[in-house]
């Protein structure tokens, strides 16, 4: 992350509003005024707070100053929320000397004072800035951990402003590491919370990060289409040094799409509004974005002019980065020019800052352009070494860019794996608080009901069960029909079978009871006629039948229609196998042996035309 962003980023969540305090004399002078007016230790410790906020990046001794003098008046009046936001001034302070170590002891200060205090919306806010420092620092885990931990405190406090930049930032760390995919998805997630609450300070900031998204991501007129939205808000707000800056990003856009006109009129007026306000850093990109459009007008003079002017604010700005990277388009403009000595020698520079801190991309694309200029010089030698160096280089940022892929993924899986298991444990949550509300809703009623009941008793109470047996009985009905005639069918079919085992057992019992005396071999003989009368009693199977087709409707007839021969006790044989039992329990329903049953079969399939390799048991059960 480049230097100016993070100092903006400090300013904004150190002091909690985006307002830009300009170096403005006039409003040092009225503040001092209030300090030496009034006898209030508290207004005046608040007041020498404003005034280090306006000096710190002009005249960073002086807002020291300003900033012990408020931390003097407010360990005198053992003001502690005041100790700890200047705490976090100091630590300001320090941020600009770049001292690390009291960056972090200052804001963990604060944090601890925050805590001791029992604000821990305050304490998030401040450990939010380690983030950045984290950030800053590259070390992306520590940042990430921070604002994990501070979203679920800012969202029980319902804080959408920090909420929302939290989410913010998890999608800057996701850029700065290239998952550009998972950057969307957080900073479109901020963009949701702060439309919510329409705050359009923080929703022009989400569409600026979601603009530079799209133009890394190469939809550049998306992102043109983003940063028109964003300038609008800004315009409204009337905030001139946003502007300017998207003004020059916009610009930039249109370059990549070649809309020159487009991309002169956005940085020329980018230019005058950076100018305007003393924005050294837009200034610097601005004159390289123009530098950048005179190239690829073929007006090389005029843009190496362009180029240059930005190298002198990079490095005043010491912004090595950018500076090798514009000397390196100056190597190009000098290339097209034809110019192959002074072109190597910046792309020499360019090597040298960028081997340095490290860009591989910067020297891949150095080599390459030197390699082109030693051929160009018949130095044939040191351009091919320089091939080699660009080669290697741009193979190694490619096994990184899939990589980064390769990860990017991973997390995608990760984070989708653990959103859906925090979505399932709400869901269990919330199936147990519905589980909950029943059961008090039902424990209610049953008060009602007994307080009912106490009154009226008797007849009311009948009544009153018997109407709710009968609506639970109609609802069961309703919902399970089909489900009790396959059931009733099912105990139909059983009870048949088990009446007639049971009759058969009976018979057999009877008839070896059978005795000698002509009086009981009359009551056995009855006996044993009733129970066969009973076996062959067709009435059960009108039953079974009445039952059967309403599963399967027209079974019946559409059997005899193919097989017109069919007879009833045939008909009974195959619903029986229709329904999957086994010979056993057909033989116990049909009042038949097991060979009985055998030959049964047998003569169906010849009545059905079937062959020694077709089943009887599938065709029935196809039909």
């Amino acid at each position: 992350m480049k230097k100016n962003d993070l100092i903006y980023l400090l300013l904004l969540f150190f002091s909690y509003n985006l307002v830009v305090y300009s170096q403005n004399q006039h409003k040092i002078d009225s503040i001092l005024s209030i300090i030496s007016t009034t006898q209030n230790d508290t207004i005046i410790a608040a007041n020498y707070i404003k005034l280090g906020d306006l000096t710190m990046y002009n005249n960073p001794e002086q807002a020291k100053v300003y900033i012990e003098n408020s931390l003097a008046l407010y360990k005198k009046t053992n003001f502690s929320e005041g100790l700890a936001k200047s705490y976090v001034k100091k630590a300001t302070y320090f941020y600009v000397k770049s001292q690390k170590d009291s960056i972090q002891y200052y804001l963990d200060k604060s944090i601890h004072l925050y805590l001791t205090l029992g604000d821990t919306i305050q304490a998030a806010g401040v450990r939010y800035n380690l983030g950045i420092i984290h950030l800053a620092e590259g070390d992306y885990k520590k940042c990430l951990d921070i604002m994990e931990m501070n979203i679920p405190i800012f969202e029980k406090a319902k804080d959408s402003v920090r909420l929302g930049s939290a989410y913010l930032m998890k999608g800057k760390v996701a850029m700065v590491r290239g998952y550009y995919n998972i950057a969307l998805k957080e900073t479109y997630i901020a963009l949701k919370i702060h439309e919510n609450i329409k705050d359009n300070v923080r929703i022009a900031e989400d569409l600026f990060q979601i603009g530079k998204l799209y133009d890394d991501l190469q939809k550049h007129k998306k992102a043109i289409s983003i940063y028109h939205d964003c300038y609008k808000l800004y315009e409204d707000l009337d905030y001139i040094q946003p502007k300017s800056q998207v003004l020059s990003f916009m610009g930039h856009s249109y370059l990549r799409i070649q809309n020159y006109d487009a991309a002169r009129e956005s940085l020329e007026k980018s230019l005058q509004l950076s100018k305007e306000t003393n924005y050294t850093a837009n200034i610097a990109r601005t004159h390289v974005n123009l530098g950048t459009l005179e190239y690829e007008l073929d007006n090389y003079n005029t843009s190496i002019e362009y180029l240059q002017e930005g190298i002198k604010l990079w490095k005043y700005m010491s912004n090595p980065h950018n500076e090798a990277n514009t000397k390196l388009k100056i190597g190009k403009t000098y290339l097209a020019k034809k110019e192959y000595t002074i072109a190597a020698r910046y792309f020499n520079q360019c090597i040298r800052i960028a081997d340095s801190i490290e860009s591989l991309k910067l020297q891949a694309d150095a080599y390459q352009n030197r390699a082109i200029s030693f051929e160009k010089l018949g130095h044939y030698k040191e351009a091919y070494q320089d091939h080699k160096k660009s080669k290697t280089i741009s193979d190694t940022l490619l096994n990184l860019k899939r990589t980064k892929a390769i990860e990017e993924l991973n997390i995608i899986y990760e984070t989708e794996k653990k959103e859906q298991q925090i979505e399932n444990q709400n869901s269990a949550i919330k199936i147990l608080e519905q589980e909950s509300k029943i059961k008090n809703l039902q424990q209610i009623i049953l008060m009602i009901t007994l307080l009912i009941g106490s009154l009226i008793f008797g007849f009311g109470i009948y009544k009153i069960r018997k109407k709710m047996k009968q609506h639970l009985q109609e609802k069961r009905t309703l919902n399970t029909a089909l489900h009790n005639t396959k059931k009733e069918l099912t105990v139909k079919t059983l009870y048949l079978a088990k009446k007639n085992n049971v009759l058969e057992n009976l018979k057999e019992e009877a008839i070896s009871a059978n005795t000698q005396q002509p009086s009981e071999q009359k009551l056995y003989k009855k006996l044993v006629q009733t129970i066969n009368f009973d076996l062959k009693d067709d009435d059960n199977w009108e039953n079974f039948r009445k039952y059967f087709e309403e599963i399967h409707e027209d079974f019946y007839s559409t059997i005899k229609k193919k097989y017109p021969t069919i007879t009833a006790k045939e008909l009974r044989l195959i619903a029986l196998l229709k329904l999957n039992l086994t010979s056993k329990e057909i033989g116990t329903l049909l009042n038949i042996s097991a060979d009985g049953v055998k030959k049964a079969r047998y003569r169906l399939r010849k009545k059905m035309n079937l062959t020694t390799k077709e089943s009887l048991q599938d065709h029935i059960t196809k039909m």
